[in-house]
């Protein structure tokens, strides 16, 4: 089962925080390595310069995964860096579905949606909505008009008790737009279930 873990750098009188979702924490570092390739220069990231650095020396194997507490250590400025490591708890979705996000040209997102993405969920013949939050099963982003599976929470699942079945369709917005549709495979909070369709 998919977890979260949570990077947490202190540098020259900044902090940088990442969430990460992966299978395992070896996983979530290569995970983490490409978030800040996405991200570098931006405000709440590293600089271009230090994000080439962190990489090259995971790729050379100097940066390595030390234990209780999870750190890693890395030279950056000339100066040894630590990035503390908190694993989350497991994340147990309410649902697991498959989607298809729309392409730009048919009014999907302009860019990728990252795991941790949080939409409008809205069942097609119902005008409830609420926040979801999509991890992806199978990578870190998607693009308009890619597929993925995604194990979903919903924040307003009251609303939602005894509606939801295998293969129903639903959508997700970024309102007015409707930028992915989506097909349940399993229902994992069995309050949510239907009992019989």
């Amino acid at each position: 089962m998919i977890k979260a873990f949570t990077y947490r750098t202190e540098l020259s009188e900044r902090e940088f925080s990442q969430t990460i979702y992966a299978d395992s924490i070896t996983e979530s570092i290569t995970n983490w390595i490409d978030h800040l390739n996405d991200f570098k220069s931006e405000v709440y990231s590293f600089d271009q310069k230090s994000v080439e650095s962190i990489e090259t020396q995971f790729k050379n194997g100097k940066i390595k995964l030390q234990q209780n507490p999870n750190i890693l250590v890395y030279e950056l400025n000339d100066k040894y860096q630590i990035t503390y490591i908190n694993e989350n708890k497991k994340l147990e979705p309410d649902f697991i579905a498959k989607l298809e996000f729309m392409t730009t040209e048919n009014g999907g997102r302009k860019g990728c949606a990252y795991s941790g993405y949080r939409p409008i969920f809205k069942l097609t013949n119902k005008k409830e909505m609420t926040s979801a939050n999509l991890i992806f099963n199978d990578k870190q982003k998607v693009f308009p008009g890619e597929k993925t599976i995604a194990l979903i929470n919903i924040l307003w699942t009251e609303e939602f008790e005894n509606l939801l079945y295998p293969e129903l369709e639903f959508e997700l917005l970024e309102p007015p737009r409707i930028i992915a549709k989506g097909k349940i495979i399993e229902i994992v909070n069995k309050k949510l279930n239907k009992a019989s369709r």
